[in-house]
């Protein structure tokens, strides 16, 4: 089955196009804002659980 898309009232084109820029680069840096927060978080955790373990390893 093929679901019915609605059709939105025609835009400008280049209305479309600076939506489409906007929205890249909205996505943009919301991903880069996210990565970086769960990059810090993992690498924390990773760090702590690593050193810990050579800690260990010296004593």
């Amino acid at each position: 089955m093929v679901a019915s898309t609605p059709v939105a009232p025609s835009a400008s084109s280049s209305e479309a196009r600076s939506n489409a820029r906007g929205n890249t680069r909205g996505n943009t840096r919301g991903n880069t804002r996210g990565n970086t927060r769960g990059n810090t978080r993992g690498n924390t955790r990773g760090n702590t659980r690593g050193n810990t373990r050579a800690n260990m390893r010296s004593v």
